[in-house]
């Protein structure tokens, strides 16, 4: 697990936990702080394993510093990639017959674990009388044409070994469309506790943003200080963003420093980092921007939902599942930055409008979104309850 994944595993833990005992299974080569951020309920066991991952192996590729070597690392790496898939299923196996479970409950967040989580999920099928839920929590990819046979192979395995559930209908189309899975998944929405929102006294003199997520390409912050950058050529320069997140993709931290700088926006861009509790940062902010690729249904838009915050956003994945245009936020339509500037412009000039829309995105956020609808969701499919 990685990432969001995590996030609602940790989420839900203290909840299930009340039904049942729950043995965690956790990579130790990755960062596990989210699943350890605050202690774990007395019947929750951590177990740890060890295994290179395949991403690791494509990781291991790409980092030769000659053309040859790289063409013979790829070469070696999808040599060993299905052999090294089989292992570990025989190796998940014995270690799920040790604890002899009445239900899994996989969670695939893609990267880092994607390929381990499958595996994980098909080694659980052998055990017989266990129920096994695989969850996808980020859009399905098509497969290379060079491993389309090898893939379809273990895709037509998952799909007769578990119960696929999606976080978002966007989710769910893709694994039906990207991996030929026969099944309906079932589509549960991710949900977070109730947190009261701290409510703005009064009308702030600037427009403040926040953008939550690591940086990297796909997040695509750059769209953000582009639009920023076209405000400020037409005058505007009272819109501030916050990046909150940490960086992920060497360099490019410094690329949207060089852009903020060539566009002379650098003193209303501040990156925060990775920030452990996002509260205050909301309560900070006037509106969400989430201008990502790829998402499956972004944990940061119902955080800022549950904290009567209006959401500016691409269409990315589930995205459109969470906002109701023009009523809780805004949807782009593309990814130009002119459009962005646009909807910022409007809303700088009526910054009333923020509040209507905040407290609709909150009235969305109690009606779908609460972490004891998702519990009670997961509870019934894994028949713990």
């Amino acid at each position: 697990m990685a990432g969001g994944s995590d996030q609602v595993v940790a989420f839900m833990l203290p909840k299930l936990a009340k039904y049942v005992a729950i043995d965690l299974f956790v990579n130790k080569r990755f960062d596990s702080a989210v699943l350890r951020a605050k202690p774990l309920p007395k019947n929750v066991r951590i177990h740890y394993y060890t295994l290179v991952t395949v991403a690791e192996l494509v990781g291991w590729s790409r980092g030769a510093k000659s053309v040859w070597h790289r063409y013979l690392r790829r070469f070696l790496g999808l040599l060993i990639r299905y052999p090294w898939l089989l292992f570990q299923a025989v190796y998940f196996f014995f270690r799920f017959r040790a604890l002899n479970p009445s239900a899994v409950w996989v969670n695939n967040g893609g990267y880092p674990g994607g390929d381990t989580c499958r595996i994980a999920t098909i080694a659980a099928s052998w055990l017989g009388n266990c129920r096994v839920i695989h969850v996808v929590h980020s859009m399905a990819q098509s497969p290379k044409l060079l491993l389309k046979p090898a893939e379809w192979f273990f895709d037509r395995l998952l799909d007769k070994s578990a119960i696929f559930v999606a976080v978002s209908n966007a989710v769910a189309k893709s694994i039906v469309r990207e991996r030929a899975i026969r099944q309906v998944p079932v589509v549960i929405f991710n949900g977070l506790e109730d947190n009261p929102p701290q409510r703005v006294e009064s009308i702030r003199a600037k427009l403040n943003l926040l953008q939550v997520g690591c940086l990297d390409r796909n997040k695509n912050q750059a769209l953000s200080i582009l639009a920023l950058g076209i405000l400020k050529r037409q005058g505007l320069c009272s819109v501030e963003l916050t990046l909150a997140g940490k960086e992920v993709e060497p360099g490019y931290k410094a690329e949207l420093e060089n852009l903020a700088e060539d566009l002379g926006v650098s003193k209303q861009v501040k990156f925060s980092g990775f920030i452990k509790n996002m509260t205050d940062s909301y309560a900070q902010c006037d509106l969400l921007v989430l201008t990502s690729f790829v998402e499956g249904l972004p944990l940061c838009i119902i955080e800022a939902m549950r904290a009567g915050r209006a959401v500016v956003a691409t269409r990315a994945g589930g995205v459109a599942e969470l906002i109701v245009d023009g009523k809780t936020g805004f949807l782009l339509r593309n990814y130009l930055p002119e459009e962005l500037a646009t909807v910022l412009q409007n809303l700088e000039k009526k910054k009333e409008i923020l509040v209507d829309l905040g407290n609709a995105a909150r009235l969305r956020y109690l009606a779908e979104f609460q972490l004891s609808k998702q519990v009670s969701r997961y509870a019934n499919l894994l028949e713990v309850d």
